[in-house]
């Protein structure tokens, strides 16, 4: 809608809501005929422009509350400029505001009693956002509905052949990527996934195949969220970066913020898992780590962390550590490898990382990958499979 056609419709609703009052105007001839260029420009009627120039110069007067609450406004001012409650213009400032709201304004004068003034606070400006982004009005945000969030979030791929324990989770599968999510009206969310944990050499297999020592703790890395390449996105060689290879690694997602968790409560931050790879710039990794600097630019670059496509909820009775994980390029099976083999768990993982870094909702953890690494290429498609079901399929560019 136009400006010019929203002023005709604030217009048309002011004459239809007051009661009209007929009467003849007599006007100079050049000025008549200057009102009606302006109405047609406008597309008003004359009577309408002549509404609107009287309305701008002669405006109602401002209700008792508006302009209290103007005057409240330049108080609040005058006391930042001032700390000196004796300054004369702030003291004039007030009684003007005192004069506008005699009832409230004398109230508040004479007592310092908090429950009365946040009662005629709230009596004043209204109940306000209770997140407190504003003082009065509709708040900012939506409540989202969950079940309309299952409803229309949910997107299977395909058929299905799930094993019986999944099969009771169904119903809960949605889309892995955040921007897709919709708020009860529909519209996009725009939920940001929270920074990427991964876990290296957690399987022996893997560490061997590198010439890696097997770990007594968790070697755990950062990624940015810039890193994530969601589902439909391709994953782009750039070759300055090198050889990219491979890592298929069980992914799971905390929706709790969690420091120092024990290893025996640490399952219960986790709300789904799906499959991920961590790509690797293989070539420029070993030269840093020759060099004895961080792996950053080897494991961080932009589209390093896939996600998956389908993104499984963690209910009861899911054991993590039960899952075979398969990556396929181009159809032939290049990783396969059983989570139980993981040096540690994912608790243990959990409660390790929490340790040192605050876990918060929306963080992702990649557990670390079974053996099989290796390089990809232009074309490739690469799928990963969680007891056999598909929840991960990219192309490479």
């Amino acid at each position: 809608m136009s400006v010019a056609s929203r002023t005709i419709r604030v217009h048309n609703a002011r004459m239809d809501d007051r009661q009209l009052v007929q009467f003849k105007l007599m006007l100079p001839a050049d000025l008549k005929a200057r009102v009606e260029a302006a109405a047609k420009d406008g597309r008003r009627s004359l009577s309408q422009e002549i509404v609107a120039a009287l309305e701008e110069k002669f405006p109602a007067p401002k209700s008792q509350a508006l302009l209290a609450a103007e005057l409240m406004q330049t108080v609040v001012r005058l006391l930042q400029r001032s700390s000196d409650p004796s300054d004369p213009i702030l003291q004039r400032a007030i009684d003007d505001w005192a004069e506008s709201m005699p009832g409230v304004a004398f109230e508040l004068r004479r007592t310092d009693d908090g429950f009365l003034i946040a009662e005629k606070d709230l009596e004043l400006r209204g109940g306000g956002d209770p997140l407190g982004l504003k003082q009065s009005g509709f708040p900012a945000y939506r409540l989202a509905e969950a079940e309309y969030a299952l409803n229309k979030q949910v997107s299977l791929r395909g058929e299905w052949q799930l094993d019986p324990l999944l099969m009771r989770s169904i119903s809960a599968y949605r889309t892995f990527d955040s921007r897709n999510q919709r708020d009860m009206d529909g519209s996009p969310l725009n939920l940001p996934l929270g920074k990427v944990v991964c876990i290296g050499r957690n399987y022996r297999d893997h560490a061997t195949e590198l010439g890696n020592a097997v770990p007594s703790e968790p070697v755990f890395f950062l990624k940015p969220t810039t890193a994530c390449l969601y589902p439909g996105q391709l994953i782009r060689l750039k070759p300055h970066l090198g050889e990219i290879h491979h890592e298929v690694e069980l992914v799971v997602m905390v929706d709790s913020y969690a420091s120092n968790v024990p290893a025996a409560m640490a399952l219960g931050l986790v709300a789904s898992f799906t499959l991920g790879l961590d790509l690797t710039a293989r070539t420029v990794q070993d030269e840093l780590k020759a060099r004895g600097l961080p792996w950053e630019k080897a494991k961080a670059f932009d589209g390093s962390a896939v996600l998956g496509e389908v993104e499984l909820p963690m209910t009861a009775g899911i054991d993590l550590q039960a899952f075979e994980i398969v990556l396929k390029r181009n159809g032939t099976v290049v990783q396969q490898g059983q989570t139980r083999d993981m040096l540690f768990t994912v608790a243990d993982i959990i409660a390790h990382v929490s340790r040192y870094i605050t876990l918060e909702p929306g963080d992702l953890i990649f557990t670390g990958t079974p053996a099989g690494v290796g390089p990809i290429t232009h074309g490739d498609l690469l799928e990963g499979f969680l007891n056999g079901n598909c929840v991960l399929r990219v192309n490479v560019d």
